[in-house]
């Protein structure tokens, strides 16, 4: 019974706290994607994420320190887009290269036991430099020709890829930071998990908002976030109140991730359904039958909370002009 309630408030932290930010975050962006018209440069897109994914590499692959991996993947991102920004190449760009290597020598230097771990700092350095090389280079025939619906196609294009693809990845990289079998890990899994499809549903809900309000509060002297918190997010409370549920149930209900990510102090109550099953005692069907139920509880209360909100939400979402 203590393991039931331990996964039951585990359940409800990380499914609760995961459904708030993937829901703010995702409200935030689709509001972006609506009012604001893109055309982003996709080689600062490309170098950031290659560099993330390099730092990553280098973590897993060679076992240097997390904060070491991302610090240096970040200090050549930013070299690197302070240079895209001007859009062209000329006398800069040698003091750019050469601010990329000092920023890396002296970020090895003071991590320690530099000349102890040289061919491994050396492995990190060059896997990053040669991917944002390739990420650089491609992205210069791809620039300024993405909009807000590539953007928007994209992001949810993410739920296609089936999770047990990358939760082996997601599972080590946890591992070596230190965040396995813990809260936040399956927070940050889960809210990454549902941030597409929340951006996707947010997106026509906020759509149909007339812009002459924000028009009116922008003549006021009111900023982009001010107008998304005191008009945009009471005005879309009803595709708020069901986005919220579906991605607090999406949370509620997830297990590939939980049985990887977890072991026994963040087990939540879809691992404790499948703890049921033994091969000595068979299918539990009497204990399987209690914990679904609790399961089920708190989700019909949000359901039964947020009915007015969720009919609206419905209407709403299926009017688009």
């Amino acid at each position: 019974m203590a393991d039931v309630a331990s996964a039951y408030f585990n359940s409800i932290v990380i499914a609760f706290f995961s459904t708030i930010f993937c829901v703010m975050v995702g409200s935030l962006a689709a509001y972006a994607l609506v009012r604001i018209q893109y055309r982003p440069k996709f080689g600062s897109i490309m170098l950031f994420a290659l560099t993330l994914a390099a730092a990553c590499v280098a973590i897993g692959r060679w076992g240097v320190d997390w904060w070491l991996g991302i610090a240096v993947g970040l200090a050549i991102f930013f070299f690197l887009w302070r240079a895209a920004v001007k859009e062209r190449f000329g006398n800069g760009q040698m003091s750019v290269v050469v601010g990329i290597f000092l920023v890396v020598a002296i970020v090895l230097y003071f991590s320690g036991n530099f000349s102890a771990d040289f061919e491994k700092h050396g492995k990190t350095t060059s896997i990053i430099l040669a991917l944002v090389v390739v990420g650089w280079s491609a992205a210069y025939w791809i620039n300024g020709r993405v909009g807000n619906s590539d953007i928007l196609f994209w992001i949810i294009s993410q739920r296609i890829l089936p999770p047990v693809v990358v939760v082996l990845p997601v599972y080590i990289m946890f591992q070596r930071i230190g965040l396995l079998d813990t809260h936040l890990a399956l927070i940050i899994a889960y809210a990454v998990v549902n941030l597409p499809i929340v951006v996707w549903l947010m997106h026509d809900f906020i759509a149909t908002i007339p812009i002459d309000l924000e028009e009116s509060a922008q003549l006021d002297g009111s900023s982009r976030f001010r107008i998304f918190w005191e008009i945009i997010l009471p005005l879309s409370r009803p595709g708020l109140a069901a986005t919220t549920l579906l991605a607090l149930i999406l949370s509620w209900n997830e297990y590939l991730l939980a049985a990887f990510l977890s072991t026994s102090k963040a087990q939540t109550l879809p691992i404790m359904v499948s703890a049921q099953i033994s091969q000595e005692r068979g299918i539990q069907w009497w204990n399987m039958s209690v914990v679904i139920i609790l399961m089920i509880i708190p989700v019909i209360i949000m359901a039964f909370l947020l009915q007015r909100f969720i009919s609206k939400g419905v209407l709403l979402g299926a009017v688009k002009g």
